[in-house]
Formats: structure tokens, C-alpha cells, sequence
């Protein structure tokens, strides 16, 4: 099957990407299906294309009465020009059967922020996977010395999802393996195998074109999922021109110039305070191992009150944070000397650092970034298996404090004040707001831990 081309416009928020796309579905006498994060973008999607264009906008909410999520979206695939969808309900609506309809209709698909693209399997084993292979529905085919995937055998699949003695998860698994690829990843050891799912082409080959919508996209992990299964990608940027926009060939550079005005960096310590200072101090590893006496959360819950005294906002309406959950959880940043109530640190203002799609923050203007961010453990493996041994760390760090601070006012062009203790995030956000990033994305590539694009469709 021949791959589409992929258009990754890479562009920094408020440059006016959603526009662009909009103003390119009007223009197009193409299908779209647009995927978008929240449903808010969905309708100003949709009010601004349904006068031009025979739209359908799928969300969350009430459907007419008797029809499902799934019979509404298979309706929009006969009925509409143009579907726009969340990320979690396109992938939940993807059968044989409508893969097979964008195929042969000539769907385009954009997506506003990249889809999943690898993420950790729990809940089944090798019992399962031999009981795969014993069933006929899947087999295992080695993509790299290290790593390996499922296949799945469709001549079955009908019959395999209406077995009635098959487990349900294994029957999810099966069914997930239309849009998103079980992968098996040994450890250096040889003995400790765990899974991941990672997006599959066989999603995205069924549309004839498909446009990301994306920021910090070299080097990330969707970039490098490209590489590795062997996608044409016209790498684009967005720049104004007039009252319109164009695309030019992305020049490299990462620049948050046009925030300097609007984004406040402090690093919130007191006089002799050194946590934060050394590489890993705030990451996940070392924040599971502190207590509630522990010097360093001392420090930091020194730093949250010297922060609001500071600035003097008002903590329970103005104010937005993130650190490791399980702080909140134990209630470990609660201390009434230290006049930090729970209407202040409590989970009313915390917010996941990973926390994507939500706009319901954008009144919060002061900010305190707990976190040291490193990717996960077991995706930096996968990746390593793959053959990218020299993924970038910082990249990762950098777009996931973004699209955390991109939660807050600053989203609506208002001035935002950071606190971020770790100083190698706050270097990163300085660094950026200054111009001075630029990213890699290539690969290395190490004897057999190679899988050639045709090993993946």
C-alpha cells in the first residue's frame, strides 16, 4: 500500500494554525476528518466551516435519540464532507469497516496536536500472547533485535470477536490493533519483556493525505515514529503574510520571541537554597522518594509561599500548579505554618503536567511548575530499540511544559508569572524565550536494531 504524504506544520501557538486549516478545508474539494483535542475547538470548528462546507461535528454530547457515538460517526462518513471529532472518540469509533469507507472515499485527515504515539500496556502477559498465537488471531513478527509486534490475521477477525470464551481484554487488544500497534520490548537483560502501544500505519494509510497540526514536532516522538516507519514528511512552518498566512520549509529553530513580553520566569527559592539546582533534582525518580519532613520539600513548599507572598494573587481563584500527584494525594504540601491552606495547594488548583486538551484554565495567570521532566523510562527504551539512541530529553521536557503552560492565560494573550524551581526547566523555558533552541532528529543506526519501512505495513 503506497503511504501518504504527511504535511507536519510546525508552527508556535497563536500563530494562527487553526485558521489556516480552516481557510484550507474551504478552499478543498476534499474529505476531512478533522481530530481535535477538546470540544470547544470543535465548535468554533464548526461555525466557522458550516456555511461552506457540509460538516458533521461529533463530541461528547447527546446524540438524537437511539443513535449511538459509532452509528453517528459511520452516518458522517456517508452524509458529510467534513467530520470533526476528539482524539479519544475517533480512535474509539475506527472498525475494518470504516477504515475500508476513508479508503475508498479519499478521506484527508488533520489532527490538531499529535495523536498518542507510544504508550505503556498493563494488564496482559506472555500467557496472552501465546494464547494469540495459539488462536490463530495474531503473530509475532520481529521488527529490531530488541522489539517485536503483533500482527494481526484479519481473515479471522470477524470470527475471533465473536467467540464467546475469549476475555474481553484480550478481545479490546484484538479489536485495537485496527489503528494502534502492540509492541514487545526486551529489556538489556533479555528476561523482563513489557508492551507498549504505539500508533499503527495501518490508521494512517487508509487516508490519502494527512496534515499535523503540531508544535516542537523534530525530534519528538511522532517525528521519530515517522522516520522509523518510513513517511514522506514535508516538515512546514506557519508565517503571517498580510492579513493570511503561508508555509515556508521549517527553518530548525524553535523561537519564543513573541512571549517574552507575556511569560514571568522566576525561580522561587530562598537566600542559600539549592534544590532544584542539580539535573535530576524534581524529577519523577527523586520526588517518589520524598517525605513529608524531608529537607527538599521543605524547600519547596518554602518556595510556593514566597512565591504568593511575592506576588500577592489570589490563591484559590488565580493561581495554577503541578508537581508529582502523589504529593497532593498525601497531602504533603498542606502546612498551615507555612500558610499554604488547601484551598491554595489543594487538587482544585493542581493540574497533571502531562494534562492536554483543557481550556478550562485560562483565567489562572500565576503559575508553579513542580516538575523536572523526563520522558518515561520504558518509551526511552522503546525508542532505544527502535534504533534512536539519541533521543532528546529536553525536547520532551520543553513541549510538555508548553502545552502545560498553554493551559493558562496565555493561551487568551495575557501576561503569565512561572514560578519553575528546577533549574534545568527554567534554563529550557529562558532558553526558548530568547530563540536560542534548536533540535536534531536524526538516528543512529546499530547493525540488526534497524527495521526498514517495509517491515511496518
Amino acid at each position: 500500500m503506497k503511504k501518504p504524504r504527511i504535511k507536519a506544520i510546525d508552527a508556535v501557538m497563536g500563530t494562527g494554525k487553526s485558521t489556516w486549516a480552516i481557510e484550507e478545508i474551504k478552499r478543498s474539494d476534499q474529505k476531512y476528518i478533522v481530530v481535535l483535542p477538546y470540544v470547544d475547538e470543535i465548535t468554533r470548528y464548526a461555525q466557522q466551516l458550516e456555511n461552506d462546507v457540509n460538516v458533521s461535528a461529533l463530541d461528547d454530547r447527546v446524540y438524537e435519540e437511539g443513535t449511538s457515538k459509532a452509528q453517528a460517526f459511520s452516518d458522517a462518513l456517508e452524509y458529510s464532507d467534513c467530520i470533526i471529532i476528539t482524539h479519544k472518540l475517533f480512535e474509539d469509533h475506527i472498525t475494518r469497516e470504516t477504515l475500508r469507507r476513508i479508503e475508498e472515499d479519499a478521506w484527508r485527515l488533520l489532527i490538531d496536536e499529535t495523536l498518542g504515539t507510544f504508550e505503556e500496556q498493563h494488564g496482559l502477559d506472555w500467557h496472552d500472547i501465546e494464547a494469540f498465537k495459539k488462536d490463530g488471531i495474531a503473530d509475532v513478527q520481529r521488527l529490531t533485535q530488541a522489539v517485536s509486534r503483533l500482527i494481526l490475521n484479519e481473515s479471522i477477525y470477524d470470527e475471533y470477536m465473536t467467540k464467546t470464551k475469549v476475555k474481553k481484554e484480550r478481545k479490546d487488544l484484538v479489536r485495537n490493533l485496527l489503528h494502534r500497534d502492540f509492541l514487545i520490548v526486551n529489556t538489556e537483560e533479555g528476561k523482563d519483556d513489557y508492551y507498549m502501544y504505539t500508533l499503527s500505519p495501518r490508521l494512517l494509510n487508509a487516508f490519502k493525505g494527512i496534515t499535523l497540526l503540531t508544535y516542537l514536532f523534530q525530534g519528538s516522538e511522532m517525528d521519530l515514529w515517522c522516520q522509523f516507519n518510513g513517511y514522506q514528511v514535508d516538515h512546514m512552518e506557519l508565517v503571517r503574510n498580510g492579513s493570511g498566512h503561508r508555509l515556508q520549509p521549517h527553518c530548525g529553530v524553535y523561537s519564543g520571541v513573541q512571549f517574552n513580553n507575556l511569560v514571568e520566569v522566576v525561580a522561587p527559592q530562598g537566600r542559600g537554597k539549592r534544590y532544584g539546582n542539580d539535573q535530576f533534582d524534581l524529577s519523577n525518580n527523586q520526588m517518589k522518594r520524598l517525605s513529608k519532613d524531608s529537607p527538599e520539600l521543605k524547600e519547596i513548599k518554602q518556595g510556593l509561599r514566597n512565591f504568593s507572598i511575592k506576588y500577592k494573587f489570589d490563591h484559590e481563584g488565580d493561581f495554577l500548579f503541578t508537581c508529582k500527584k502523589e504529593i497532593i494525594e498525601k497531602g504533603f504540601l498542606l502546612d498551615r505554618q507555612q500558610k499554604l491552606y488547601r484551598p491554595y495547594v489543594g487538587e482544585q488548583n493542581w493540574l497533571a503536567f502531562n494534562a492536554r486538551g483543557l481550556n478550562e484554565y485560562k483565567d489562572k495567570h500565576y503559575v508553579f511548575y513542580g516538575m523536572n521532566v523526563f520522558q518515561w523510562p520504558r518509551v526511552s527504551l522503546t525508542l532505544k530499540g527502535l534504533g534512536f539512541s539519541d533521543y532528546n530529553q529536553d525536547h520532551h521536557a520543553l513541549s510538555m511544559m508548553l502545552q502545560f503552560l498553554w493551559r493558562s492565560a496565555i493561551r487568551v494573550g495575557e501576561k503569565i508569572i512561572v514560578a519553575v524551581p528546577s533549574r534545568r526547566m527554567r534554563e529550557l523555558l529562558n532558553d526558548w524565550l530568547k530563540g536560542q533552541v534548536r533540535f536534531t532528529s536524526g538516528r543512529q543506526m546499530e547493525g540488526d536494531c534497524y527495521a526498514s519501512a517495509a517491515a511496518l505495513t
